[in-house]
């Protein structure tokens, strides 16, 4: 996920198809590579399990590629690793992605074969160009988070679009043999240098933004406890009044359904939709969140609920506000409470200190600490027939769950297989900057 809040906004005035070019691809690396280099600190990929792709596109295949999102040089080693097989992927983004500088990012992200979406309006157009794409037999991007949430190793539960996506492509009748392949990707710092003291450094300068002062006592993991508490205890404070009391899980979970429920009661739409093969699975939190952002926009463009609530401009208004409380939502989401302690590698540290210092101090792009390797897999494939044969031909919302929840499995999965990076010792954690 952007750490600004996203520009539900932004208008998306007509869809823009992709129109990939080789030629355009070639042009741009020698600009990409020095973006991945110098803004994302990455010079080197590791590409394994490329076979497995190469074989569904010599029988002549279909492949859609389930990819992890966490990190924002993503974009950048997948157009590598086409480049590395010799077949350019195409990739379904948000469209608020192809907005600005004039439309140039519209012209040269097309040519860079993505596919625009509109995730909380009228998502047709995109799964119509999806669904030919993969009649053609051209490699499909499908990132099944669906936000950056940062964190390497571990999943967060995927939204249905990808299963979905893949049923509709299969039911259209021109894609018979599809594979889904699933796509892990981990930018891992080089074992020769050591961030660690630059990780130390930002980490005083976010306490200096809260006007703390650091007396040299304390491990580094210890420190980014009483920080993520302190964020925690401003948030309460500003929705109850107070900092509660509690487990911190317990507080995370309060803040989110408090944000959640307080827009769900001012935009009439608190009943989350039915789940007719998953009735006992709650709604996620990012599946909650988007059906908010689509209930907005649904109520802007009622003119009579606007005319009740007091008239488009305060209508607004509440929106603005109400779209950053689903970005706040998100944000939690995105801090679980163990995954730094649980394994406190350099790029778990990392990847908090860089959400630190993008939801307290307000920088988006935040430069890594040190330089990294992409190190990508390709996972064992998903033959999308015989696993609905294997499971008897289930439909609708019980054919979306399977595969669904498989592409999740086997994703963690290769992502398990690249591997944790290395853990940062109690000792290391104590250096002074």
């Amino acid at each position: 996920m952007d750490r600004l809040a996203l520009r539900d906004d932004l208008s998306f005035d007509r869809f823009h198809p992709p129109r990939l070019s080789r030629f355009w691809v070639w042009a741009t690396r020698p600009l990409r590579r020095a973006i991945a280099r110098w803004q994302h600190r990455v010079d080197r990929l590791e590409l394994t399990g490329a076979d497995h792709l190469t074989a569904i596109l010599k029988r002549g295949g279909s492949v859609l590629i389930a990819a992890n999102h966490a990190d924002r040089a993503d974009g950048f080693t997948l157009i590598a690793i086409g480049e590395a097989v010799g077949r350019p992927f195409h990739m379904l983004a948000a469209h608020q992605l192809l907005v600005g500088e004039f439309g140039a990012r519209r012209w040269l992200f097309s040519r860079l074969g993505v596919v625009p979406v509109d995730r909380e309006g009228d998502a047709l157009p995109s799964l119509r160009a999806s669904i030919d794409l993969l009649k053609r037999g051209e490699p499909l991007v499908v990132f099944p988070e669906g936000e950056i949430y940062s964190m390497s190793d571990r999943l967060t539960p995927p939204r249905e679009g990808l299963a979905g996506l893949a049923l509709m492509a299969r039911r259209s009748g021109g894609v018979q043999d599809l594979s889904i392949l699933p796509l892990a990707m981990k930018h891992q710092y080089r074992t020769d240098e050591n961030p660690l003291p630059e990780l130390l450094h930002r980490m005083e300068r976010l306490e200096r933004f809260f006007t703390w002062t650091h007396d040299g006592t304390g491990s580094l993991l210890e420190r980014i406890h009483r920080y993520a508490l302190a964020m925690l205890a401003l948030k309460e404070i500003e929705l109850f009044g107070a900092p509660k009391q509690g487990q911190v899980v317990e507080r995370v979970q309060a803040l989110r359904d408090t944000l959640l429920q307080t827009v769900e009661s001012r935009w009439n739409d608190s009943q989350p939709p039915p789940r007719q093969s998953d009735a006992d699975k709650s709604e996620s939190v990012p599946e909650r969140v988007a059906r908010l952002r689509r209930a907005i926009r649904q109520r802007l463009n009622d003119p009579a609920w606007i005319t009740a609530q007091g008239g488009f401009e305060a209508v607004q208004a509440r929106a603005r506000v109400d779209r950053e409380r689903l970005f706040v939502a998100l944000q939690a989401f995105s801090y679980p409470g163990d995954y730094v302690f649980q394994h406190p590698s350099l790029e778990r540290i990392a990847e908090t200190l860089i959400k630190f210092e993008q939801d307290v101090i307000g920088t988006q792009h935040v430069v890594p600490p040190g330089r990294r390797i992409a190190r990508a897999r390709f996972g064992e494939p998903i033959d999308l027939g015989a696993l609905l044969e294997q499971h008897g031909h289930p439909r609708g919302r019980a054919a979306v769950a399977l595969v669904t929840r498989l592409v999740h499995e086997s994703l963690q999965n290769t992502l398990d297989a690249i591997g944790p990076g290395p853990l940062v010792t109690q000792t290391a954690q104590s250096m002074r900057t």
